[in-house]
C-alpha cells in the first residue's frame, strides 16, 4: 500500500486484509454493486448528516447496503447501536428500493492484546436492534442540537480570545510591499 498517510497505511492494511478474510466467506466479490448512495438524515431545521454505504450489492434480487467502519475497536453501546440502526432506517432503508433489504453493517475491531491482537468481523443487520421511539429521537436530536449551540459558543469565544492576543501586523499599502519578500 503505498498511498495515503504514511503513519494510517498499516492500519488501514490490516483493515481490508479482515475485510477481504471476511468476503471470503461472505461473498461480496464478484456481486453487482454500485456505491453512489448517499441519502440525508434530517437532524434539525437546515442540518443534515449524509449517510452513504460502502457499497450496495445486488443480492436475489435486492438491494443490500453495506455500512462499515474502520474502528479497531468498537466502541458503541446497544443504545448508540440503536440510533445508528434509527438513522440508517430513516435515511436509507426508507426509500422505496429497500424497504426490503436486509442491510448490513460491518466492523473489524481487534481483538486479543499486543501483537497478538487480530480484527475479528464484527457484523450485524437491518432488524438486529429495535428502533428508537420517535420520542427517544426526538429527544437524543434535541440534545444534539444543544450540544452544538453550546460547542458554536466555545468556539467562537476561542477565536475571540485568540484573536485578541494575536500580535498586532501593521498593514503597508500594496505599493510599498515588495512582490517577492524572500528574506
Amino acid at each position: 500500500m503505498s498511498k495515503g498517510r504514511a503513519n494510517s497505511r498499516g492500519i488501514v492494511g490490516e483493515y481490508l486484509e479482515a475485510f477481504y478474510d471476511y468476503d471470503e466467506k461472505r461473498g461480496y466479490f464478484g456481486k453487482p454493486c454500485f456505491d453512489e448512495i448517499i441519502e440525508p438524515f434530517r437532524v434539525g431545521k437546515g442540518l443534515v448528516v449524509p449517510v452513504k454505504p460502502l457499497i450496495t450489492i445486488v443480492e436475489n434480487g435486492l438491494q443490500v447496503p453495506i455500512f462499515t467502519v474502520g474502528w479497531a475497536n468498537f466502541p458503541l453501546t446497544i443504545w448508540q447501536m440503536r440510533l445508528l440502526a434509527t438513522i440508517f432506517e430513516d435515511a436509507v432503508f426508507s426509500l422505496t428500493d429497500f424497504r426490503k433489504s436486509p442491510g448490513e453493517f460491518l466492523c473489524f475491531p481487534k481483538v486479543g492484546k499486543g501483537d497478538s491482537a487480530k480484527r475479528q468481523p464484527l457484523v450485524w443487520n437491518r432488524g438486529d436492534f429495535e428502533l428508537l421511539s420517535r420520542n427517544e429521537l426526538r429527544e437524543c436530536l434535541d440534545e444534539f442540537l444543544l450540544a452544538l449551540e453550546d460547542a458554536k459558543i466555545i468556539l467562537e469565544a476561542a477565536h475571540r480570545k485568540q484573536q485578541a492576543e494575536a500580535p498586532v501586523v501593521e498593514e503597508k499599502p500594496l505599493g510599498e510591499t515588495p512582490l517577492f519578500d524572500w528574506r
